[in-house]
């Protein structure tokens, strides 16, 4: 039979007789020359079936295969590997990692069992958009960053995690956000010529702002009488909101060793309570006796007296 490609070439030289109707038979003229021919038709035969390796190939144009391509050695390409949409890189004995297009999406998809691990001695793993604006980065034994349109919203600490902006509860308006927190400590200083102790026992302050809420509560003992004058604190940590029609705060009071002048109304009043009177856009916590009467009168320093006391009330 005439053979007219490699693959109808025979491993056996005695076989490959006719190459596109010329005899190549053994006997005829030159016969040397015929021999080689039909034992380098059997090579490439070898070639062709994959009985014979080749150690090397250097191919200068473009190659089609119309089937698997098993390469035992390493891989090195000059520029890029070009995959249509759905085509993968599969990767594992059972292809158990998968990267491709699908023409809309691009997926890394692991379909095995266990785990997919993204690991790295670098300095940090970064996903971003347009290899430019930050979306996330995990940086090595530090902190974890989340980001909104590339400005940095989350981030974790040694001591917890730190937010910029608000938290939204139960909503995404400005009227569900968390915005601020704070908590502290600080000491109160008077007017009206009255001093507080200056111990830490004595005149310790702590509060607590939990968005536009400010909340302090604490004791002081008072040094001197101011003969009459109203008791204050007058450095509050956060200025009240400026509203006029707020006044009063939410107030818990109680003394110690207090001398509260009732007679002050003229003896009129068989009820008193003590309340926190708290000025629009102030920081001046006023102490005041509101009586059963309806008036509502300072509360005058007491030398050596005890005040403990706490206030709720909110920032603009």
């Amino acid at each position: 039979m005439a053979k007219a490609n490699i693959t109808e070439y025979d491993s056996t030289a005695g076989n490959n007789t006719v190459i596109n109707d010329i005899d190549i038979s053994e006997g005829c003229s030159p016969s040397t020359i015929n021999n080689a021919i039909r034992e380098l038709m059997a090579h490439l035969k070898n070639v062709d079936t994959g009985t014979q390796a080749l150690t090397a190939l250097s191919v200068t144009g473009a190659v089609d295969l119309n089937s698997t391509l098993n390469v035992q050695g390493e891989t090195t390409l000059q520029t890029h590997l070009n995959l249509g949409d759905n085509d993968k890189i599969k990767l594992g004995a059972s292809g158990d990692l998968e990267i491709y297009h699908d023409g809309s999406n691009s997926y890394i998809q692991d379909t095995g069992t266990g785990q997919l691990r993204i690991d790295t001695d670098g300095t940090d793993v970064r996903i971003t958009k347009s290899n430019a604006e930050y979306m996330a980065t995990f940086n090595t034994d530090g902190a974890v960053e989340l980001y909104h349109d590339n400005s940095k919203k989350f981030e974790t600490a040694s001591s917890g995690v730190n937010i910029t902006g608000g938290i939204g509860l139960g909503g995404t308006g400005s009227a569900n956000q968390l915005d601020d927190y704070e908590e502290g400590t600080f000491t109160a200083t008077a007017t009206n010529s009255v001093t507080f102790h200056t111990g830490t026992a004595q005149n310790q302050l702590a509060y607590t702002k939990i968005g536009r809420q400010v909340h302090v509560a604490g004791s002081l003992q008072i040094n001197n009488s101011n003969g009459g004058s109203a008791l204050t604190v007058n450095n509050l940590p956060f200025t009240s909101m400026n509203n006029a029609n707020i006044y009063y705060t939410s107030t818990t009071i109680r003394f110690y060793n207090y001398n509260v002048p009732i007679e002050a109304d003229g003896g009129n009043s068989d009820t008193i309570n003590f309340v926190g009177r708290l000025d629009p856009n102030s920081t001046t916590l006023h102490f005041m006796q509101s009586r059963d009467n309806n008036t509502t009168i300072v509360l005058p320093a007491h030398s050596s007296a005890y005040i403990i006391f706490g206030i709720t009330y909110f920032t603009e």
